[in-house]
């Protein structure tokens, strides 16, 4: 009977060994390019190493891509950082209408950068990449305004105003 070391969930080793069920040790090895020895160290608890990002990438899009669920190594990396990140201040809520004037201008940029690229056939990296960028921008600003709408929401729970 192997006894099998505890690992704690949302840790790069309990990730590691997701993906080793998932692909075993062997296979995980192929897609990086590694050892079957060096993904058990990887998934070892009591070892401090890690696969590096463009490692973790690899094995994170080969667990997805066979039908295994959520990117493991992503998740802990997302977990992780929040957890070494709540120390970080508050969101504080800005002005509705400065925000809400943001995101529509925002919003028509993305719109305008779309509706500029060619109806049909390819479209060109530096095209493409710069309505990418006003996509992301669109979002950024919604983000925001589901930020402040939270960080308001918390002040009513804390009995600092008033739901009406």
């Amino acid at each position: 009977m192997t006894v099998q070391k505890q690992r704690r969930p949302r840790t790069f080793s309990h990730a590691m060994t997701k993906i080793m069920s998932a692909l075993t040790a062997e296979g995980a090895g192929d897609v990086i390019d590694r050892t079957h020895s060096s993904i058990y160290g990887f998934a070892d608890p009591d070892q401090d190493v890690w696969p590096n990002v463009r490692q973790s990438l690899l094995l994170d899009v080969a667990y997805v891509l066979l039908g295994h669920g959520e990117p493991p190594l992503l998740g802990t990396y997302q977990h992780l950082l929040m957890e070494r990140t709540v120390a970080m201040p508050e969101h504080v809520a800005g002005d509705p209408l400065d925000r809400v004037t943001q995101s529509i201008r925002e919003h028509t940029e993305a719109i305008e950068a779309f509706a500029a690229l060619p109806n049909k056939g390819p479209i060109s990296p530096q095209h493409g990449n710069a309505a990418l960028q006003e996509i992301e921008e669109a979002k950024e600003a919604l983000e925001l305004l589901a930020k402040d709408i939270e960080a308001r929401m918390k002040v009513v729970k804390m009995g600092q105003g008033s739901a009406a």
